[in-house]
């Protein structure tokens, strides 16, 4: 391998980086900002409304999150296969990922719409919150009111699938890749790393739910400012999130060509990335957080708490940018194995460290100031630094590297 090949240039890179980062952002908002929008127009008709929002929401939400672990590893996958020059094999399996998702899209439709009761109540949400959570859950919109805004997401969202699917076909038609679906392929596709990565997500969402089982045993006002302060949280983490991904196919691509240096490189550029962007969306989170809760909610003890919360949020941003750029770069370099082992730890800890959050507050008879700021700094001090502090230890040696393979 030659040198020349190894060298990176840093503005060349970062606009790489940018170029996969816009567009992808593009892409992953589109359901995080449903859910903004519903907690917006929710948030006036009630706080129950508004709590029963948040436990619908998660519910729809860990659905849709346990799948990530497709799109991280066909995206992985696909990249290191494009950077070694295969790419008819490349395509091929992002066709096979484009079944499995259509595939695991219709039967998780089905199930939550059957056990909508049963998966509300188990987060703790009981009478008029728990009716809430439930219409959520099975019409996008709590109520009737609202029922043509829920039409109009479902249209959307198929049309972004629409959008999104037609262009990877031709691709890979033109490719003369395999578009049929094939059995054995898509399970081997979805196999390769998808476990560890699945078992990765499920430590994750474990750690989300049991946030929000916890602001609903908080209260009412905790659970409403919750919802719309986690609301506005997993839009903005979309743009780190977007910077990962854009680390992801990048690193995947250049440890496909064999290039381990320049990987190296990448790794430590798109950290900084994630880290220093975080600062300013940080700042406007911050500023959002104290200027436009009227927006989310009439109460002024609700605007207060997401207020506060949304301070935290945005204090704790940079650390979040960090760890989310590095998560995009082990997953692109297939150690799927250490993040499940990584993410289950931290995801231990973070279960003790909220549960003893919740059951001091309420046996300290704490206020819901209290209960707001204690809630979040947990979630940023233990499941945010606990993530950042396993992937810095892990990119500090080579071993990450070695787990690529085609």
């Amino acid at each position: 391998m030659s040198d020349q090949s190894e060298n990176v240039n840093k503005k060349d890179l970062l606009q790489h980086i940018f170029s996969l980062a816009i567009p992808t952002f593009g892409q992953l908002i589109a359901e995080p900002a449903f859910v903004l929008v519903d907690t917006a127009i929710v948030g006036h008709l009630g706080k129950t409304q508004l709590a029963g929002l948040s436990i619908g929401s998660t519910v729809l939400l860990t659905t849709t999150g346990l799948c990530l672990f497709l799109a991280y590893n066909t995206t992985s996958q696909v990249a290191r296969l494009l950077g070694a020059g295969k790419n008819r094999q490349g395509l091929s399996v992002g066709m096979d990922g484009l079944w499995l998702a259509l595939v695991l899209g219709v039967v998780l439709t089905l199930v939550l719409m059957v056990f909508a009761r049963p998966l509300c109540q188990s987060f703790g949400a009981s009478g008029e919150t728990l009716k809430n959570a439930i219409v959520y859950t099975q019409t996008v919109m709590p109520g009737l009111p609202a029922m043509l805004l829920g039409i109009a997401t479902m249209i959307a969202q198929w049309y972004m699938g629409i959008v999104l699917t037609l262009p990877a076909i031709f691709w890979a038609a033109r490719e003369k890749a395999r578009l049929r679906p094939q059995a054995h392929s898509i399970l081997k596709s979805a196999g390769i790393g998808g476990i560890p990565l699945f078992i990765r997500t499920l430590a994750l969402r474990a750690c989300m739910v049991a946030t929000v089982a916890a602001a609903a045993r908080l209260g009412t006002n905790t659970l409403a400012a919750y919802q719309v302060a986690n609301s506005c949280w997993n839009f903005v983490m979309n743009i780190l999130d977007a910077i990962g991904i854009a680390a992801q196919t990048i690193v995947a691509s250049a440890l496909g060509a064999g290039l381990l240096k320049r990987a190296n490189v990448i790794t430590k550029v798109c950290a900084q990335v994630g880290a220093l962007s975080s600062v300013i969306v940080g700042i406007v989170m911050i500023f959002a957080g104290w200027l436009c809760s009227p927006l989310f909610s009439p109460n002024a003890e609700v605007q207060l708490l997401v207020s506060i919360g949304m301070t935290i949020l945005g204090i704790f941003l940079p650390l979040s940018g960090f760890m989310w750029a590095l998560d995009g770069v082990l997953i692109g370099a297939g150690d799927h194995k250490y993040l499940a082992k990584s993410c289950s730890i931290t995801a231990v800890v973070y279960l003790l460290a909220i549960s003893a959050v919740c059951v001091a507050d309420v046996a300290l008879f704490a206020g819901d100031i209290t209960k707001t700021i204690s809630l979040w700094v947990a979630l940023n001090a233990v499941y945010i630094g606990g993530r950042a502090l396993g992937n810095s230890l892990r990119v500090k040696t080579d071993d990450w590297m070695k787990c690529a393979n085609l």
